[in-house]
C-alpha cells in the first residue's frame, strides 16, 4: 500500500455523503469550505491536486467550492469515471495517481479503477467492502484530516 500511496498525485472526493453528510452540514457550508481550503493548501505543499466529483447539479455549494484555489469541481454526472478521466487528461495523470473517497454504489466504478480508494465509516456496506481504507471518521473535518495524515507520511519509513 505504501507504494500505491507514493503514486498519488490527486485526491478526489465525492461531495454528498463524504464531505457533506446531512442538512446540518448544508447549514455549516462556510465551515466546510474553510476546512476544504486549508486541506487544499496542505495538499498543494505536498504537490497533490484536489478535486470534487459529484452527481449534484451545480448550485450554491458547488459554486463556493469552485472558488477555492487549487481545487477542481466536476458536477452533474453519476458517471464519475468519465469525470475523473477529464481531470486525468488535463493533468497528464493515470488512474493509479488517484485517491478517491466515495460512499455510494455509483461511486464503485471509480473506487475500483483508482490507485487508492477510501470510504467514510458511514458509507454503504458494499462500498466499504470494496475500498482499500475505511476512514474511522465521518464529516468533512475528520475525513480531510485522515487523508492529509495518510499522505503526508507516505514518503517516510514510519508512515
Amino acid at each position: 500500500m505504501k507504494e500505491k500511496l507514493k503514486a498519488i498525485k490527486i485526491v478526489l472526493f465525492d461531495l454528498d455523503g463524504v464531505l457533506i453528510n446531512d442538512s446540518n452540514d448544508e447549514n455549516r457550508i462556510d465551515e466546510i469550505i474553510r476546512l476544504l481550503r486549508d486541506f487544499c493548501d496542505k495538499m498543494n505543499e505536498l504537490g497533490i491536486l484536489v478535486g470534487v466529483i459529484t452527481g449534484r447539479e451545480a448550485d450554491e455549494v458547488t459554486g463556493k467550492i469552485g472558488e477555492i484555489e487549487n481545487i477542481k469541481i466536476l458536477t452533474s454526472s453519476i458517471d464519475k469515471v468519465s469525470l475523473a478521466q477529464k481531470i486525468i487528461d488535463e493533468n497528464n495523470l493515470q488512474c493509479e495517481n488517484i485517491l478517491f473517497i466515495g460512499d455510494e454504489l455509483f461511486d464503485l466504478p471509480l473506487l475500483q479503477n483508482c490507485g487508492v480508494s477510501a470510504a467514510p465509516k458511514s458509507a454503504r456496506r458494499e462500498v466499504k467492502r470494496a475500498v482499500d481504507f475505511i476512514l474511522d471518521s465521518s464529516g468533512a473535518g475528520g475525513i480531510l484530516t485522515a487523508i492529509y495524515n495518510l499522505l503526508k507520511n507516505r514518503n517516510t519509513d514510519a508512515g
